[in-house]
């Protein structure tokens, strides 16, 4: 049986299911149209170097992840998987989603980054960021609040015709102390992966269009705050955010491996001509959560309100 999603602007269609995608077609596609990338199973050979990453040849990628699965990408365009024995299902779909897709996205001439994403006032707003810089914290609150996000942890930026992002997975991954701190309802959270105390936690279907909404802005996340210990928002320089975006690009250790660094630069260097990028540095903590994202809101409805006019 082969499943129909729709996610990070490409049409999939897969053997293996993925609960973590909504379904964007119950039935095949009709007559003549054709998914932009199918991911089925199938034989993956060890590569002769026994790395975690193999480029077979320019567009054919092997990524081996021991006791989880094999995969081979090719030309934007396909997906294989090679389970281990005995491999979580869980944690397959886990490396399928965000390091085997962030390769994808690469084949395809499109931006990854270590980002999410939330729609305020009709655009999008992107919060990047490495991991444990609450990037995730940030948009559970956005979706408690009702803004719709786009994307959790994999951000996809189109760059055609304008600067904008795609909807991604309808779910966002929370640590067990943002669940409490926000004081979030457990019912629909699961687990990750065994003993891993990290919560994939379901939240409504950003849009129902399949186009990328307008990106706006881009904030870089940062734990050193501005003077008085107050959380504080500031412009980058061209130089500053491209090297910050760098920085923040998907899985950017693969770039070397994948001969990818110069069309990547090439991308990263049309969306900063193109889109504001800010550093917001705020206190940790949940006690002056609320405090420091209102100080952002009002930053974002400003740099909306300079896009309309």
């Amino acid at each position: 049986m082969i499943h129909h999603y729709r996610a990070f602007g490409m049409g999939l269609a897969c053997e293996v299911e993925l609960p973590e995608l909504r379904t964007c077609r119950q039935a095949a596609p009709e007559v003549g149209e054709a998914a932009e990338v199918t991911i089925r199973y199938g034989r993956v050979e060890p590569s002769v170097d026994g790395g975690w990453v193999t480029v077979v040849e320019p567009g054919d990628v092997q990524l081996a992840i021991p006791t989880v699965a094999r995969f081979r990408v090719r030309s934007g365009a396909s997906v294989c998987i090679d389970p281990a024995p005995g491999a979580d299902p869980d944690v397959v779909r886990l490396y399928l989603l965000g390091s085997v897709l962030g390769v994808l996205c690469h084949q395809r001439g499109l931006l990854p980054l270590h980002a999410n994403a939330v729609v305020s006032d009709g655009v999008a707003f992107a919060f990047a960021g490495p991991s444990g810089a609450g990037k995730s914290t940030l948009a559970a609150h956005f979706a408690t609040a009702g803004r719709p996000v786009l994307c959790d942890d994999l951000c996809v930026v189109h760059s055609k015709p304008a600067p904008a992002v795609a909807t991604g997975l309808p779910r966002l991954k929370l640590w067990s102390e943002t669940l409490s701190g926000l004081r979030l309802e457990a019912s629909g959270v699961r687990r990750l992966a065994e003993g891993l105390p990290k919560f994939d936690m379901p939240i409504a279907p950003a849009m129902t269009s399949s186009d990328p909404t307008p990106l706006a802005a881009i904030y870089v996340l940062s734990d050193t705050p501005g003077e008085g210990n107050a959380a504080q928002i500031t412009d980058l320089s061209r130089v500053d955010a491209l090297a910050q975006i760098m920085a923040n690009v998907y899985r950017v250790e693969l770039l070397s491996a994948l001969k990818a660094t110069s069309d990547v630069f090439g991308r990263v260097s049309r969306i900063v001509a193109e889109v504001p990028v800010f550093r917001y540095a705020r206190r940790r903590g949940f006690d002056v959560f609320a405090q420091e994202c209102a100080l952002l809101e009002d930053h974002m409805s400003t740099m909306a309100g300079r896009r309309a006019r």
